[in-house]
C-alpha cells in the first residue's frame, strides 16, 4: 500500500487563494451587508479574514451550484450590479424579476428563513418591483424548489424603512470605527461558523 499523508501545504494554498479572493475592501454598503450580520460587515471591512477549511467548503459548494444554474440560462444576465439608495446589490440572475439562488443544509419544511425574504425584498426595492424569484437547493435532501415571492406595498414600505435604517447605522459605525453601535444578529446561527466569532465573543 502507498503511504498517504495529509498535504498541509496544498490545503493552505487553497485557503490562501480564497483569502486573496475575499481580500478587496468594499468601500460601499451592499445588500448582503444589510441582510446578514451588521457586525460581520464591519469586521470584514476593517480586519483580515481568517478563513478555514469550513469557509472553503461553503465557497465551493455555493459557487458551483450558482454557476451550474446560471449556465442553463445563458440568454439571461448573471451577477447584475444594481445601485439605489446608496446601496449596491448583485442579482444572481435577471429575468422578468430578480432571481435569487440559495443553497441550504436545512430540511425543506415549507418555511423560508427570514433573511431569504428580507434579501428578496431589498432586491425588489432596488429594482423597483414587488416580486422576485427564489430558487432554493436543499443539498442534504436532494430537493430543489422554484418559487415566486410577491410583496404588498405595506410590506415593502416596512422593508424600506428597515433597509435605510440599517444602512445609516452601518455607515455611522464605519465613520466612527465603532462596532459597538451595531447589534448582535437576532439569528445566532450566523455566529456558528463566523470567522470573526472571537471578536464578538472573546475566549476567556
Amino acid at each position: 500500500m502507498p503511504t498517504i499523508t495529509a498535504d498541509k501545504e496544498m490545503r493552505d494554498y487553497f485557503i490562501a487563494k480564497l483569502q486573496e479572493k475575499s481580500a478587496p475592501v468594499r468601500t460601499e454598503i451592499h445588500v448582503s451587508d444589510l441582510t446578514y450580520c451588521l457586525r460581520k460587515a464591519f469586521y470584514r471591512r476593517f480586519l483580515n479574514r481568517q478563513l478555514s477549511e469550513q469557509q472553503l467548503l461553503f465557497f465551493l459548494d455555493g459557487h458551483q451550484r450558482h454557476e451550474g444554474l446560471q449556465s442553463l440560462c445563458k440568454h439571461l444576465e448573471h451577477e447584475v450590479e444594481i445601485r439605489r439608495y446608496g446601496i449596491v446589490g448583485h442579482l444572481d440572475i435577471q429575468d422578468k424579476y430578480p432571481v435569487e439562488i440559495k443553497t441550504t443544509r436545512a430540511r425543506p419544511n415549507g418555511q423560508k428563513p427570514a433573511h431569504y425574504i428580507r434579501q428578496g425584498a431589498y432586491y425588489c426595492l432596488l429594482t423597483g418591483t414587488d416580486t422576485f424569484s427564489l430558487i432554493t437547493q436543499y443539498i442534504n435532501d436532494g430537493v430543489i424548489t422554484f418559487e415566486t415571492v410577491k410583496y404588498t406595498a405595506e410590506e415593502l414600505n416596512g422593508y424600506l424603512k428597515e433597509m435605510l435604517s440599517n444602512r445609516d447605522l452601518l455607515q455611522s459605525a464605519y465613520d466612527s470605527f465603532d462596532v459597538n453601535k451595531l447589534p448582535f444578529p437576532a439569528e445566532n446561527w450566523q455566529c456558528k461558523h463566523c470567522e470573526f466569532q472571537t471578536e464578538c465573543y472573546p475566549k476567556k
